[in-house]
């Protein structure tokens, strides 16, 4: 079973576009030590209390309050999710929306009660997760491993994964002469792990759907490149660890793979920050908050890149202008719901990688008026 569910641009579109309702955000710190699930399921009832009980100081109707603090109690009774925990979990609760993503960021605790979800920090986790899993592949055998950003690996039960290429042949050697004599040699024995690695591919896959993480290979060839052709994930990594790691713990193996990780996330950033370079160059960029918003009301922003841990107050106006009105961290919250309802993506990036400093800009689809 897989500790982290990062949300897609998919999950944080249904959020943004989702009507306004009494809303109750929690994010809080975890651990993926089930001996402190009962203080993390205590922690997180306190938070959801506290934002029900904002959400009846406001005004919202009993019926609408008491739906939100029934679904928040009965994910704070459910033992078996509390006990397959990351480093950080996000719960957005409304009357109609129940949705759960578990981080392998440190959240800061903070409960958020209002109209809409508070989802700038669940875009600055998903941004540049610092987990990533490892398919360590050889013909000994294969193991799933899952890192959470802690420097260890754990490993993830794979249903029906051939023992070996040996075993899933049904031979002692893959290597040995078939009945038929037509599969000798290495031309034989690469049938044989084409097969194994398909058989791999095939037990892996299921719990691949709708994740995000990086996954890395560790393997040599010709196995490398076979699983390589096999494999659609999209988030399959270009650059793997070629040795066979057979005889490695799983954190060693969890380690040698860790530094690919993190070059990815600064490779993805380094990619953002250059196009909206070259955008910026014909006019296809923004870079204040006023042009954004305007952008983003019209529907022109592609990708919106902003600083989530700037506290910007405010709000934007229907018409794209800007407002001084507004709780803190309103401004942010309004440019990313707007990006993300209008068919935009959203990535948090640190203000100083954007050009002068600034906490927000945007990739346009077109130059915004």
């Amino acid at each position: 079973m897989l500790h982290v569910d990062l949300p897609t641009d998919d999950d944080l579109r249904q959020l943004a576009e989702g009507p306004d309702a009494p809303t109750v955000t929690v994010y809080l710190p975890t651990t993926p030590v089930t001996a402190s699930a009962d203080a993390d399921r205590i922690a997180f009832m306190n938070l959801a209390r506290e934002g029900v009980e904002a959400l009846r100081s406001a005004g919202v109707s009993k019926k609408e309050a008491d739906t939100i603090a029934e679904e928040l109690e009965d994910l704070a009774d459910d033992a078996d999710f509390w006990a397959h925990q990351a480093h950080g979990l996000a719960v957005i609760v409304s009357p109609s929306t129940t949705a759960t993503f578990r981080l392998p960021e440190t959240l800061e605790p903070a409960v958020f009660a209002g109209d809409r979800a508070r989802l700038a920090p669940l875009v600055a986790a998903a941004s540049s997760p610092r987990a990533f899993l490892v398919l360590d592949l050889s013909a000994d055998g294969a193991r799933l491993l899952e890192s959470i950003g802690d420097g260890t690996g754990t490993r993830v039960s794979v249903p029906n994964k051939p023992k070996s290429a040996a075993d899933h042949a049904g031979k002692s050697n893959i290597n040995d002469r078939s009945l038929s004599g037509r599969l000798v040699g290495d031309e034989g024995r690469n049938v044989h792990l084409r097969s194994y690695v398909r058989a791999v591919h095939s037990a892996v896959r299921p719990l691949l759907h709708g994740e995000r993480e990086p996954l890395i290979l560790v393997a040599t060839e010709p196995l490398a490149s076979m699983y390589r052709n096999v494999s659609a994930y999209p988030y399959l990594l270009d650059a793997g660890v070629s040795l066979s790691a057979d005889h490695e713990y799983d954190a060693s193996v969890a380690r040698m793979a860790a530094p690919l990780a993190a070059d990815a996330i600064e490779a993805d950033t380094a990619a953002l920050v250059d196009l909206l370079a070259t955008w910026q160059e014909v006019g296809r960029a923004a870079l204040d908050p006023a042009t954004v918003a305007r952008a983003a009301v019209q529907g022109a922003v592609g990708t919106l890149l902003v600083d989530t841990t700037v506290d910007h107050s405010g709000s934007v106006h229907s018409d794209g202008t800007l407002a001084s009105a507004g709780g803190p961290g309103g401004l942010v919250e309004d440019l990313v719901r707007l990006a993300l309802a209008k068919g935009g993506s959203v990535r948090h990036v640190a203000a100083e990688r954007l050009p002068g400093g600034t906490p927000v800009a945007a990739i346009l689809r077109w130059a915004a008026a």
